[in-house]
């Protein structure tokens, strides 16, 4: 750098994360809904003694906890690029608690009506998972991959693998 006043700027690329961000929000909004129309079935004081068969009212159901399955893994997978351990990150751990809870829902999706709060009102419940996570991932610190100073010069392209960059191992 020559002698004088030089600015120096960061810019936080948080796309990706922001993308499972919204995605977590659409995801609890959804089991909220869908919780909500199992109550209007139900009631609010499940009968433990029933035999449910949630399925003929609501046939959606197994879909929908498949779906939610799907979906959680898939935040999971994607956010585990940016966590320090991986998809085993103490941040990403209330998404596998969470499918545990979906997985003993899905092995008896008539009786869902008893797991409700398990869904989406209790503590541990699904959706109180997937907002501590939410909350977590907002309060992660910023990390720097690297840091380039450059006049006119091409940058190398973002997430660039050796190949790509042109690196030898020898480099």
């Amino acid at each position: 750098l020559e002698k004088g006043i030089h600015t120096i700027s960061f810019k936080a690329e948080t796309a990706e994360v922001s993308e499972s961000l919204i995605r977590i929000r659409l995801l609890i909004n959804h089991i909220n809904q869908f919780a909500l129309e199992v109550v209007k079935i139900a009631g609010r004081d499940v009968d433990k003694d029933r035999t449910w068969e949630i399925t003929k009212y609501l046939p959606e159901t197994e879909t929908y906890l498949n779906a939610y399955t799907t979906i959680i893994k898939r935040m999971i997978s994607d956010l585990s690029e940016y966590a320090p351990n991986g998809v085993n990150s103490s941040t990403l751990s209330y998404f596998n608690t969470a499918l545990a809870s979906l997985d003993k829902m899905l092995e008896k999706p008539d009786e869902l009506p008893l797991y409700l709060s398990d869904l989406n009102s209790g503590t541990g419940s699904v959706t109180q998972l997937l907002g501590d996570s939410f909350l977590r991932i907002m309060e992660q610190p910023l990390y720097l991959d690297g840091f380039y100073v450059h006049g006119d010069n091409e940058l190398p392209r973002e997430n660039a693998n050796i190949f790509i960059n042109g690196l030898s191992a020898t480099d």
